[in-house]
């Protein structure tokens, strides 16, 4: 029971006597420290729990701002050796602090004391086989709903908050805090390129799919250049790391903008990521497209779209927009001593074109899973080769052979049955 000559009354005394005297927002910190103490007292806050440690706290942040510089370094000295649990009370301190040197000294001591409790919490989640306990690591939660609760995913998690502790802190905060940090972290590393790890493109990929808000294209560009790091490249292609990272890839790949599809629909065509149809649909829409990533566009169709998407696809059949042109050189591959697994059948001097037209009607013949070969008539296949779904910019020489290969469409239509007439209606 709280008492008259108690430390907890006189703590109590002492900050309400302090909150008459002054004005500003020194004032409304001593009297929220006042609120910590009594909810302490409630038995509702347990980071500290002596009574003279809360009294010492609070004379120690005080004499912060102390007009003796060896009264205030004394108490940064003194709050440091309180250890990680009085990050809260620093934040709250700081949050209404507006003296520039007692800001620093704040800021000073958190950077130190979140990195102390960063490092405990890191060791004991590494060491953890339990994949349920996040250990106080708010981000673990968001990161197993998009890839999973694997081993793969804790140790991806451990380098995301080594590689960026600052940024990963805001996870599970608001989401604008959460957007503010992103940007900020953006343009402060807009020209270290190279020397990003795989731990900063899964940290950023990571905040961009957790955040409700809209992330700029210029901040979204900056994790497009983390995700083509040469050493994140060959996670997603390591066969121990790829389903994971692949996984947290393609979340991210929903939150791009149409004006970012292109390398967008890149990543998924380069990855086999399920996500870029999505990206795929939206870009069709579009009224000016980019002939490359129209391309990888009807890549992602063929791989992963559906009867559904034909409908998407079949108005593009009447589009002669040219793709790619190219005229055969002379000795084109005929009577060569090179080895190739399919001989394209053309003359030389002939002009390939790829036009919007082909692209569509591949992805098209491949989503209904008929025989390339009934289409694409001007190739033979040699020592097993198959038409995949990459091959879609294959051309076609002669105008003859793509109005056929049109009309072998329309004609590979399945046909729907004539709805049989009820016994009323004969009658």
């Amino acid at each position: 029971m709280e008492t008259k000559d108690s430390p907890l009354s006189k703590l109590h005394s002492k900050i309400l006597n302090r909150c008459w005297k002054q004005s500003g927002f020194r004032s409304l910190v001593v009297f929220l420290l006042a609120a910590l103490v009594a909810c302490h007292a409630s038995g509702q806050v347990q980071q500290v729990s002596d009574s003279d440690e809360i009294s010492e706290l609070s004379q120690w942040i005080e004499n912060l701002d102390s007009p003796s510089f060896a009264v205030r370094q004394e108490a940064t000295n003194r709050l440091g050796a309180m250890g990680d649990s009085i990050v809260s009370q620093l934040e709250t301190a700081l949050e209404h602090e507006r003296d520039l040197e007692v800001r620093s000294r704040l800021i000073s001591l958190l950077t130190e004391l979140r990195h102390v409790r960063l490092k405990r919490q890191l060791n004991e989640f590494r060491a953890d086989p339990d994949v349920q306990n996040d250990h106080g690591l708010t981000a673990w939660k968001p990161l197993t709903e998009r890839v999973g609760a694997t081993r793969v995913a804790k140790l991806m998690l451990i380098e995301m908050y080594e590689a960026q502790p600052n940024l990963m802190r805001f996870i599970g905060g608001p989401s604008e805090q959460l957007l503010e940090a992103m940007t900020k972290y953006a343009v402060r590393n807009s020209d270290q390129r190279s020397r990003r790890s795989p731990g900063h493109a899964t940290s950023l990929l990571l905040v961009s799919v957790v955040t409700k808000e809209r992330i700029p294209d210029e901040v979204q560009l900056q994790i497009v250049q983390s995700v083509y790091n040469q050493d994140f490249l060959l996670r997603l292609s390591d066969p121990r790391w790829q389903t994971e990272n692949r996984k947290l890839v393609g979340a991210w790949l929903l939150t791009l903008s149409r004006e970012l599809s292109r390398e967008g629909l890149r990543l998924a065509v380069q990855f086999d990521l399920p996500e870029g149809i999505e990206l795929a649909r939206s870009f069709v829409a579009i009224p000016r497209q980019d002939p490359i990533a129209f391309l990888d566009a009807m890549r992602v169709f063929a791989r992963h779209g559906t009867e559904q998407d034909l409908t998407l696809l079949e108005p593009l059949l009447d589009r002669d927009d040219i793709l790619i042109e190219t005229r055969m050189p002379s000795q084109r591959r005929a009577g060569s001593n090179q080895d190739f697994e399919s001989v394209p059948l053309w003359d030389e001097g002939e002009v390939l074109q790829v036009q919007k037209r082909d692209a569509a009607l591949a992805a098209c013949v491949l989503i209904r899973k008929l025989e390339p070969k009934d289409f694409f008539d001007n190739f033979k296949v040699e020592k097993g080769w198959e038409f995949r779904f990459t091959d879609i910019g294959f051309p076609f020489s002669q105008q003859e052979k793509r109005d056929t290969a049109l009309k072998r469409w329309k004609e590979s239509a399945p046909k729907s049955e004539p709805a049989t007439k009820s016994p009323a209606s004969r009658s």
